[in-house]
């Protein structure tokens, strides 16, 4: 028989609940055999099993379990728009097992093999058998008569009294069957598993561990290898390329400022890799030892790498000096750096650093963005620096091609991650640029799969290694088995191309963390399910439609409970106006965007006009156009006047006390027409100004900053803001005050917009005010004042919404950290199907 092990969702570390190893019902070796059809026209015999009373509980579930199914029709109220996974009685019929719906209709059949181990249970009163399939598996079904069965994969849960535990067990042991965690169980269900090792033979109700089938143990222990070898890349282990004084050189050109020990061995390591004769011998020395063979393969030096720095430690200043350095090792200006950044805004943050940290005159740079850019590349050339963004590089190379025709000394990609999918517009439009030096900074050159190492080789021209069959061979392969040398020609691979240190060369103090869990109050909570109601009425009409507009319709209402529940029931009026977040004709590739923020769905361009960021794919949505909203004045914030409720005390609110994670069913009472969460906030930023902190609040959403700004001047709290509308120049006025003013308490702020490239190290709190779709802008939020400078402590306080999607979010996140973190399949990203998924994981009431 086939053997696998029990899936480990244990929380306990170090194995200290061991499990039995189990086997799944087919031993694989034969195809699977069925019972024979049963006749539309027959009618069960058995009575319909009903829903599991209380009293009952689950033992576990039967897995590689086969259906074979017709039909099925659905009627309006049958699915709900959350439902991951649909559960169907099993009716026995003359020793055969089908599926039936709640009308006693029969629509499949269970496999053989599978009804031998359920008739082994047959006379064990009380006991009983629910079939659980996928939505993906259910969404295969044929919804109208067909002559045509398909076969789908489903689960099958064992429930009965709970006395009667252990000889369902043995009776499944003798049929060489073991019960595997359910998938699925319905909520209230004690589950206890006869085929578990409990810790000390005490029987423990394992709920916790209910859940989708996890990666197997081997892509997670790859998984987590391949993330130990990316954190020990702190040591450049390159020659130094010439004798030039670094550190002299690269202090000379600053003001202000000293290169960091970390910066000066950045800096070596940068011109080592732009050194021709050094890259060429280092680089053959690697395909040597993997295979002779490449090494005649190569089509030419890479000259180039990968600055995979943690966030804080300051891979801008560090690639700018090197750059200095370079050319006055040359003596002469050998041509133009193009530097391509993901937005505008980190675009001014690049020119910022230029023209403050550097002697005027080190560097001249020029913004190759907007419709004032220029046509002709001669226009480019008497330039060190020039700066542009992904999206305007990709226009330029369908129309103009003005960047693709400069011949550059080097170009550097920021945040290289975003060209990880080789099929968009933004990878083709970069890796076809001219250039004899090329340069990835991101702290994630691993993201979701090792394929995305590739893209970037690619990008690099890292020969032949950045071929798709031979990455596969030489490093792809490797992994796949459990010897020693493995691991070997990633390490070298990684080590000879890429410098990556992480943060704790900073010596930063402590990060605290604190979580506020908020209670909706009834008004809220009626509107809350009011929201989920018209979800189930919209999602009954798309019923049959196809993936692309159930996932618009489970995004729109998710986009408006997340908003409910920082807004509550406060009635927004936008006074702005701004184009869809998706324009045709604008800089911003369609193609490149995720299936969800390319869609055509008012509802769902309506959830997104009033965002900076897809929550989904985090693309950048036109912020450019949003116009400025008087940021600079702490007590002018663009509000509705719907939305000035007459002030009042705001004394009576509890601040946050020392505990790292607040008690369940802490109230805070909403300040009259305001929200609960916001309430919090306010009253938590308000107590912490007057003991002299200065505090950061980030969330998605520019009308929550209106909300807070109203609320602030209500209270006398002295603010600023900065969002997607604020140009460089104020941008920088605004940091430079929060920094300087002491009566400034609160810097309030969009994250997709402000998450990266600030230094605001004098807030010593972080208020994430939602939880985010995706965690890594969080982190990116948080470095701003967790980062090299930081001499307090910081503590980050995070709001959540009990009950809500917020809550659903979380233990999203917390689900996936558990599986592995990446995968060897190259698969482009934007799958619909797994954002379905997730959203429907989110949007679960009962979860």
């Amino acid at each position: 028989m086939q053997q696998k092990r029990s899936r480990d969702g244990s929380p306990f570390a170090d194995n200290e609940i061991q499990r039995k190893r189990v086997r799944s019902v087919s031993d694989g070796t034969k195809p699977m055999e069925w019972e024979a059809s049963q006749p539309k026209d027959q009618i069960a015999t058995d009575a319909q099993i009903e829903h599991v009373p209380p009293k009952n509980v689950c033992y576990g579930a039967l897995t590689d379990v086969k259906a074979e199914v017709t039909y099925i029709e659905i009627s309006d109220g049958l699915i709900q728009p959350w439902t991951s996974f649909h559960s169907f009685d099993l009716q026995r019929q003359e020793g055969a097992y089908l599926l039936s719906k709640p009308d006693s209709t029969t629509f499949g059949l269970i496999d053989f093999r599978t009804a031998l181990c359920l008739r082994r249970l047959q006379g064990f009163d009380g006991v009983f058998f629910r079939a659980v399939i996928s939505s993906i598996s259910f969404g295969k079904i044929p919804r109208k008569p067909t002559k045509k069965k398909i076969r789908i994969d489903i689960t099958i849960n064992i429930v009965g009294p709970e006395d009667t535990i252990h000889r369902v067990g043995d009776a499944l042991d003798n049929a060489h069957a073991y019960l595997q965690h359910p998938v699925f169980l319905e909520s209230g269900t004690k589950y206890l598993n006869p085929h578990y090792l409990y810790d000390d033979d005490i029987m423990s109700d394992l709920r916790h561990l209910i859940g989708p089938m996890p990666a197997d143990e081997r892509l997670q222990r790859m998984s987590q290898v391949v993330e130990n070898v990316l954190e020990s890349l702190g040591e450049a282990h390159l020659p130094v390329s010439h004798t030039i004084d670094v550190e002299s050189i690269g202090n000379c050109h600053l003001i202000g400022t000293k290169l960091k020990l970390h910066q000066i061995e950045g800096i070596r390591f940068i011109l080592c890799r732009e050194d021709s004769s050094l890259s060429h011998t280092i680089d053959s020395g690697f395909l040597q030892l993997v295979e002779t063979s490449l090494v005649s393969r190569r089509l030419g030096a890479c000259r180039g790498g990968i600055i995979a720095d943690a966030m804080g430690l300051g891979k801008t200043l560090t690639m700018l000096t090197a750059i200095a350095c370079s050319r006055q090792a040359a003596g002469e200006n050998l041509g133009p750096t193009l530097v391509v950044l993901p937005s505008r805004q980190i675009l001014d943050v690049w020119d910022s650093e230029i023209h403050r940290r550097f002697q005027s005159g080190t560097m001249k740079s020029y913004h190759f963005h907007g419709d004032s850019r220029v046509k002709k590349k001669d226009a480019l050339l008497g330039y060190d620096v020039v700066l542009t963004t992904y999206h305007t590089l990709a226009a330029d190379s369908r129309r103009g091609r003005v960047l693709q025709d400069v011949n550059w000394l080097r170009v550097v990609l920021d945040e290289a991650h975003w060209i990880r999918n080789q099929s968009t517009q933004l990878f083709k439009a970069a890796q076809s640029l001219r250039a004899e030096t090329r340069w990835c900074l991101t702290g994630t050159p691993i993201q979701n799969s090792l394929h995305d190492l590739r893209s970037l080789l690619k990008f690099l021209r890292f020969t032949p290694l950045c071929d798709k069959g031979l990455f596969e061979k030489h490093i792809i392969d490797p992994l796949r088995t459990d010897s020693e040398t493995s691991l070997v020609n990633l390490q070298y691979l990684l080590r000879i191309i890429c410098l990556r240190r992480s943060s704790s060369l900073l010596e930063l103090p402590p990060l605290q963390m604190k979580t506020i869990p908020i209670a909706l109050c009834a008004e809220e909570q009626a509107k809350y399910e009011s929201i989920l109601a018209d979800c189930q009425n919209e999602f009954d009409k798309l019923v049959c439609m196809d993936q692309r507009s159930k996932a618009c319709v489970l995004f729109a209402t998710m986009m408006k409970l997340r908003r409910l529940c920082n807004h509550g029931t406060v009635p927004l009026i936008a006074n702005f106006s701004r184009s869809p977040a998706v324009s045709p004709g604008r800089d911003v590739p369609i193609s490149d965007g995720c299936q969800l923020c390319t869609t055509n769905g008012s509802d769902t361009q309506a959830m997104l006009n009033e965002l900076e960021g897809c929550p989904e794919c985090g693309r950048l949505l036109n912020i450019d156009i949003i116009p400025n909203l008087g940021v600079v004045s702490e007590y002018n914030p663009v509000v509705s006047a719907n939305l000035r409720p007459p002030a009042s005390d705001f004394g009576m609110l509890s601040p946050p006390t020392s505990e790292q994670f607040f008690p369940a069913g802490t109230q805070y009472v909403a300040e009259p027409g305001y929200s609960s969460k916001l309430s919090a906030v306010v009253s938590n930023i308000k107590e912490s100004s007057c003991s002299g902190s200065k505090s950061l609040a980030f969330t998605k959403w520019r009308s929550t900053l209106e909300l807070l700004g109203e609320m602030f001047s209500n209270v006398g709290i002295k603010f600023l803001r900065i969002d997607g509308g604020t140009n460089a120049i104020n941008r920088s006025s605004i940091v430079k005050r929060f920094q300087e003013d002491a009566s400034i308490s609160v810097l309030i702020m969009t994250i997709d917009s402000c998450a990266v490239g600030l230094t605001l190290t004098n807030a010593d709190k972080v208020h994430m005010i939602e939880p985010q779709w995706n965690p890594a802008i969080e982190e990116q939020a948080i470095a701003r004042a967790y980062r090299m400078g930081q001499t307090k402590t910081v503590t980050v306080i995070r709001y959540i919404t009990e009950k809500t999607v917020e809550q659903n979010i979380v233990a999203l996140q917390a689900r996936k950290s558990r599986l592995a973190k990446f995968s060897l399949s190259d698969t482009a990203d934007g799958d619909l199907g797994g954002a379905l998924e997730d959203m429907k994981f989110v949007l679960n009431p009962d979860f």
